[in-house]
């Protein structure tokens, strides 16, 4: 197979790429040789050329300011002269100092410093000159001054004024002598009045004697003042000298700042043209690499258009010609793929030939496999629909088959929802519709709607599934769940009901028992007491072991998860039957682990409940030997076991014996007596804690039941809480505690229960009122105060929920809480909890005992 045509795309792109290349190369050859060149410049020459036109700036700045301090006439204009010359100098020096770019950097500094100390000399020539001219100033000043004094003498001789007149005059000629003028003609005026003076000495020694003694003084004065050595003529010679000496300075000065600057000059000259030379160089140069840039352009653009027309001819035409076969054949139209030729875009053509014709294999497969689904669709059972603005599109045979001979298919869309037909609607919808036709029953069908696209037209596809018989066997399903929750409802009623009514009798005959039981009576009437009591007893836990397998079995048991003491709840429910085991001389002993941690979460009631019938079974199927109770921690869980010496349980047995109403034989349940729920209550309540209850056991040997519950530690100390039914059965024998007299109302529909509660609080030292039902308990609340509140629940009139929502009501009005405790026979878990949002404190579960009526007034109505 040819790739000629590969390999010459490639190298032309190849060629490209190498010019381009060279191209990018040599125009960065040339940009860095330009850009070395002109750092070069900026660099050198230019910066050298910079700091020589700045040099000469400060050295013109030297010469303006000493010029100006040569010329000074007042002490400020030398002194702001002198600061001007000393900081055009240090400027000077400074930047000579901090630029390298002199080759003579050194001598410059010498010549500055020379400049520097010739400033200093030649302001301190002008501050003398300055003073000197002061004191010429003063001489004068004087010399008039005095002349003045001798024309006041008084002396009046014509020759003496004669002679005075002389003096004048020559002191006029001294008032011509300046500073500042020629010293040739300075030395000659000097001379001229040196000679005045001798003649007007000589001249006063013809005067008369008073006027020659005068002349004579005078002559003196003028000699001191004009010729001495601190007068006039030494002052101007002084000042004479300085000005020279300042003009020599700063004809110096000028001379040095101007070698200075021509030489500056001099340098500043070869900068620009060696500036000019680099610069006529770097022209010529990016000439020379511009015209060479072009040429090579050039030629790549030659190259790219013959590659441009190359890669058109032999690549891109054939690529038409190709892409306008595929679409006429894409349109319908017989066209001839073009497969001449032997490189690449043949093969590709082949390939295009191949998938064109897989495409018309597979369409013409489609077009099969539709009509397929079309005639699958057609024949099928399930009814279906295509239809859009209420007009159907399409349909089966059994969506026609359908309405037959009832509705025109026309008019069906009518009966069907418009929600599902929808044709603007884009989602699935799935719903059940009852569909009413004339002369027949209604229907019922499960409807599935999803948008469809029927020829271009928006459409809901819409399947219908006949569900009239499943509604009718739904609507049985539910007349007999209403009827099982009515059942299931009446049950419970009923069973609350019984529990309540045989409690209350249970109540009379337990209470008057017990309260029966504390009189001083025979030892027979005592053992017929006690069997009248465990009599009742035993019919009592019989009503509670149906009602709690009647809650389980209904999975309304509610488990609590509260903190308690775990060892005090072991041996407490262990020592409420230890007098049993004393009676019957049985050996008992009781092993809880020290590794047992003190406060867990959990149930603490129906623990006891389980530990309770456990160790009570252990008693009844124990006739001697002993019966231990152990508890111990096994990793995160508790074990508490009770092992007896007992009759022990058959294999076959213990397979069903957790199962209610199961015993180990007829005859046990003959010996011992029992229902056969508790241990499947025991069962299932260990399970409702997430825990087991299991056994193993050896027929006469014993048995051991174990009940395994998980252990969570509680965050709370429970050390200071004591076990109720413990305290309850120690105070069983304890006389009554003495206690202040508390005034009880108490709230009774039943006579013999109002006997029995009223007996119990006589027994208590308590006084008390009756009430038959809440509206009478009402009443004497308003005439009578009380400590506490003993009430039935289920009353006539007005029950005891409704008495104490009234109570707490009327309570928050006036600010005191009355304590209510609910006495009632109803046992269940939804009285409790209806008695606890009533605002009932507490609960006493008939029948009553003694023991817990004291313990109730104990925590309600503590001791004064």
């Amino acid at each position: 197979m040819g790739k000629t045509l590969g390999f010459r795309v490639k190298g032309i792109v190849l060629l490209l790429l190498g010019l381009l290349i060279l191209i990018f190369s040599f125009s960065y050859a040339s940009l860095r040789q330009s850009t070395d060149q002109v750092n070069r410049l900026a660099e050198g020459a230019l910066p050298s050329l910079a700091a020589t036109m700045e040099l000469s700036l400060h050295l013109e700045g030297v010469i303006q300011s000493s010029e100006r301090l040569m010329n000074a006439s007042i002490q400020a204009e030398r002194r702001v002269a002198y600061e001007q010359t000393r900081e055009a100098l240090a400027a000077g020096s400074s930047f000579l100092a901090a630029n390298s770019t002199f080759a003579s950097s050194r001598e410059m500094e010498e010549i500055f410093a020379t400049l520097s100390t010739a400033t200093d000399d030649l302001n301190t020539l002008i501050d003398e000159k300055m003073r000197l001219a002061s004191d010429l100033d003063a001489h004068r000043l004087k010399l008039s001054q005095w002349f003045g004094g001798l024309k006041q003498s008084g002396v009046s001789n014509t020759e003496y004024a004669l002679w005075l007149g002389n003096v004048g005059q020559m002191l006029g000629q001294m008032a011509i002598l300046t500073p500042d003028m020629n010293a040739r003609l300075m030395r000659r005026e000097i001379s001229r009045i040196g000679r005045t003076l001798r003649t007007l000495e000589q001249n006063a020694q013809s005067l008369s004697p008073a006027a020659r003694s005068l002349a004579a003084e005078t002559v003196d004065n003028l000699q001191d003042l004009i010729s001495g050595d601190m007068g006039i003529f030494a002052i101007l010679n002084d000042y004479s000298r300085h000005n020279l000496r300042a003009k020599a300075l700063t004809r110096q000065m000028r001379v040095i700042t101007s070698e200075m600057l021509r030489d500056l000059n001099a340098i500043t000259k070869g900068e620009i043209t060696e500036t000019q030379a680099s610069a006529h160089s770097l022209v010529q140069r990016s000439e020379s690499q511009l015209t060479a840039l072009i040429l090579v352009v050039v030629a790549a653009m030659t190259l790219a258009v013959l590659a441009f027309i190359y890669v058109d001819q032999r690549v891109i035409q054939r690529l038409g010609r190709l892409q306008r076969s595929v679409k006429d054949r894409a349109d319908g139209h017989e066209a001839v793929i073009p497969v001449t030729g032997d490189d690449e875009i043949t093969e590709i053509s082949k390939a295009v030939q191949y998938f064109v014709d897989e495409i018309d294999r597979r369409q013409q497969s489609l077009i099969q496999s539709a009509e397929q689904v079309r005639d699958i669709i057609l024949q099928s059972p399930q009814p279906m629909c295509v239809a859009a603005e209420g007009i159907i599109l399409f349909h089966n045979a059994a969506f026609e088959n359908l309405w037959t001979g009832d509705i025109e298919l026309s008019d069906v869309p009518a009966y069907l929802p418009s929600d599902l037909l929808a044709s603007g609607d884009d989602t699935r919808q799935m719903s059940r519709h009852e569909i009413w036709m004339m002369g027949h029953e209604p229907r019922w069908f499960d409807m599935a709607s999803s948008p469809a696209n029927w020829e271009g037209v928006h459409a809901r596809q819409l399947i219908l599934v006949d569900v009239s018989s499943q509604v009718k066997v739904e609507k049985t399903l539910k007349g007999a769940k209403e009827k099982a929750e009515a059942a299931a409802q009446a049950k419970s009623s009923f069973l609350a009901m019984m529990s309540h009514e045989i409690r209350s009798p249970m109540n009379g005959i337990i209470s008057v028992a017990e309260i029966l039981s504390k009189e001083n009576m025979g030892q027979e009437q005592q053992r017929l007491l006690s069997v009248i009591n465990q009599s009742a007893e035993t019919l009592l836990t019989i009503i509670n072991d149906i009602l709690d397998f009647s809650k389980i079995e209904a999975g309304k048991l509610a488990i609590e998860n509260l903190p308690f003491n775990l060892p005090d709840l072991v041996r407490s429910a262990a020592e409420l039957l230890a007098g049993d085991f004393k009676q019957k001389s049985i050996t008992f002993e009781i092993d809880i682990d020290q590794n047992l941690p003190d406060e867990v979460m959990g149930d603490a009631n129906r623990l006891r409940q389980i530990l309770f019938n456990l160790i009570s079974n252990a008693a009844k199927f124990t006739a001697d030997g002993s019966v231990r109770v152990s508890a111990k921690k096994s990793g995160d869980k508790v074990q508490i076991s009770v092992e007896d010496t007992g009759i022990g349980i058959s294999p076959d047995m213990l397979e069903r014996l957790f199962q209610p109403f199961e015993q180990a034989d007829t005859s046990t349940a003959r010996q011992f007596g029992g229902t056969g729920l508790g241990l499947s209550i025991c069962k299932q309540l260990a399970s409702l804690m997430g825990g087991n209850l299991g056994v193993t056991s050896t027929v006469g040997k014993g048995s051991v039941f174990t009940v395994t519950l998980p252990l969570n530690p509680a965050g709370v100390n429970l050390k200071a809480k004591t076990d109720i039914a413990l305290q309850s059965k120690k105070r069983a024998h304890q006389p009554a505690a003495p206690s202040a007299k508390r005034h009880i109302l108490v709230v009774e529909d039943n006579p013999i229960n109002q006997v029995v509660i009223t007996k119990i609080l006589s027994q208590l030292s308590c006084s008390y009122d009756v009430a038959g039902d809440g509206i009478e308990a009402l009443g004497q609340l308003e005439n009578n105060r009380y400590d506490l509140i003993l009430t039935d629940l289920r009353m006539p009139n007005m029950d005891g929920f409704a008495m104490a929502r009234t109570i707490r009501e009327r309570e928050q009005e006036e600010g005191e809480r009355l304590p209510i405790v609910a006495v009632s026979a109803d046992a269940m878990e939804e009285a409790r909890q209806e008695s606890q949002k009533s605002g009932i404190d507490d609960f006493i579960s008939k029948p009553i005992k003694i023991d817990e009526v004291r313990a109730c007034l104990e925590t309600h109505l503590p001791a004064t």
